[in-house]
C-alpha cells in the first residue's frame, strides 16, 4: 500500500515507485535459475539418428544426468556419465563428472566441475541409483582455489526461444594443451525440452584457428528420459 501525504503529487510519486519494484521483483522471480536448468538438464540423452546417419563422424553415445544430494557441492549438484553405445550394458561410461550450478549475480549460471576422489565407487550410478549412495562431501575434491571457474561454463535462458545456452568461460583463459599446441577450449551449448547441442573445440590462442575438436558441428543429443522429477526443490545461490 502507497503512503499518502498532504501533497497528492507525493502521494502518486511513491505509488509509482512501489509499481516499479513489483515489477522488477516479478521479473526476477520469472526468471529460471540453477534448479531449472538442472531440471532440462537431467535426463538420459541418446545422438542415435546422428551416429547411425553419419557413423564416420560420429560416435553412438548415450548421456545421463541426475540430481546428487544436498551438500555434496556448491549449488545444485549433478552427476553426468558418457557412455558408448557398443558398451552400453556393461555400465562402464568413459567419462565421470560432478558439476554444481549456482546463480552469479550478473544473472548468469556458473556450472562448475568437481574432481572425484574414487570415481570407479560410483560408476554407472546415473543408472544404478544404489551406487550413488557412497557418494559424500568427501568424495568430491573442493577446490582449492577459483583457478578452475576459468573451464566454467555459463548458462543463460533465452526465454523467447525457451532454449538454455551455455558457453565455456570467456577470455580464453581455459588453456589445454593438445599435440605440443596451447590451444583454449571454446564450448558452446544449447539446451532445449528435446534437444541438446553440444560443441567443444580447441582453438589457437593468436589466431583462434580450430587445433581440435569437431569439424562438423556440434552434437545432436535427443532426449529418451527426463528426470526432471528428481531435481531437489531448494534453489541454492552462490556465495
Amino acid at each position: 500500500m502507497a503512503f499518502v501525504t498532504g501533497s497528492g503529487g507525493l502521494g502518486r510519486v511513491h505509488r509509482r515507485g512501489r509499481s516499479e519494484v513489483d515489477r522488477r521483483v516479478v521479473v526476477r522471480m520469472q526468471t529460471p535459475g540453477p534448479r531449472e536448468l538442472a531440471k532440462a538438464l537431467c535426463g538420459h540423452w541418446w545422438n542415435r539418428e546422428q551416429a547411425v546417419n553419419n557413423a564416420s563422424d560420429w560416435s553412438n553415445i548415450h548421456q545421463f544426468h541426475v540430481p546428487i544430494e544436498d551438500g555434496i557441492v556448491n549449488g545444485v549438484g549433478i552427476l553426468s556419465e558418457s557412455y558408448y553405445d557398443w558398451n552400453f550394458a556393461n555400465l562402464e561410461p568413459y567419462l565421470t563428472v560432478v558439476q554444481g550450478l549456482t546463480q552469479h549475480e550478473d544473472g548468469y549460471i556458473v556450472a562448475r566441475k568437481y574432481m572425484i576422489e574414487k570415481p570407479i565407487k560410483f560408476r554407472g550410478g546415473t543408472r544404478e541409483p544404489e551406487r550413488m549412495e557412497c557418494l559424500k562431501p568427501d568424495s568430491v575434491l573442493q577446490p582449492e582455489s577459483d583457478e578452475d571457474l576459468k573451464c566454467a561454463l555459463h548458462w543463460t535462458y533465452d526465454a523467447e526461444t525457451d532454449v538454455w545456452k551455455g558457453v565455456t568461460c570467456p577470455g580464453k583463459e581455459c588453456k589445454v594443451v593438445r599435440g605440443g599446441v596451447e590451444t583454449y577450449v571454446d564450448g558452446s551449448y544449447e539446451l532445449g525440452k528435446e534437444q541438446f547441442l553440444s560443441l567443444d573445440v580447441g582453438r589457437s590462442l593468436e589466431a583462434d584457428i580450430i587445433v581440435w575438436g569437431s569439424g562438423a558441428g556440434p552434437f545432436d543429443f535427443r532426449k529418451v528420459e527426463s528426470f526432471a522429477s528428481l531435481v531437489p526443490e531448494l534453489d541454492p545461490v552462490a556465495p
